[in-house]
């Protein structure tokens, strides 16, 4: 279900940057009360703009979502609560949920 719609692919790369973000953080403090100690959170994107925008903020977004969405993600790393990385479309592994192609082949042979 979209709770939102976007206006650029920017937009879209980061509001699945910020949800993802969200929801492990509300994990962190559930395994947190659980294991006593913190679990540190990794959030890999495949947009090389939306790290950029995270580490450099430098970049305006022009809708006021966006903008929110962005200073909720850099407050998460400035605080160390998170850290947002880049990795290579061929090596993302949400991809297979999403796309067809060499890594979803890969998975759907090694569950038969």
């Amino acid at each position: 279900k979209v709770k939102r719609v976007v206006k650029s692919t920017f937009s879209a790369e980061l509001y699945a940057v910020s949800e993802g973000l969200n929801h492990a953080v509300m994990l962190r403090s559930f395994l947190g009360e659980i294991l006593d100690r913190l679990v540190p959170i990794t959030v890999y994107t495949d947009s090389r703009q939306v790290v950029d925008a995270v580490r450099t903020m430098s970049y305006q977004p022009r809708d006021k979502a966006t903008i929110l969405e962005l200073r909720e993600v850099q407050d998460y790393v400035e605080r160390e609560i998170a850290e947002v990385k880049w990795v290579p479309s061929k090596d993302n592994p949400a991809d297979i949920l999403t796309k067809s192609g060499p890594s979803a082949d890969v998975i759907l042979e090694s569950l038969r």
